[in-house]
């Protein structure tokens, strides 16, 4: 069975693969916020930055805060996946 990997066919394990971003995509989404305005920063510095040091990762950047820890914030950034 070519191009099979344990029953599945390549439409299935992209189907899941995807389903599986969804679910990924909805848990951030709650244990995130949008970035509070005492801890803004520059996000376009921060994609200038970026860019060259990830091969692929481009604009546009999405940066969200985590949850609590405010006297040390975490941030989510998620950057479109450009061809190398």
């Amino acid at each position: 069975m070519v191009g099979r990997l344990r029953g599945q066919t390549p439409v299935m394990r992209r189907l899941k693969v995807a389903a599986r971003a969804v679910e990924i995509s909805s848990c951030i989404r709650r244990k995130t916020i949008e970035v509070l305005d005492t801890h803004r920063f520059d996000v376009d510095a921060l994609e200038r930055y970026l860019r060259g040091r990830i091969a692929g990762a481009g604009p546009p950047f999405m940066v969200r805060q985590f949850r609590g820890g405010q006297s040390n914030p975490t941030y989510y950034v998620r950057a479109v996946r450009h061809p190398a």
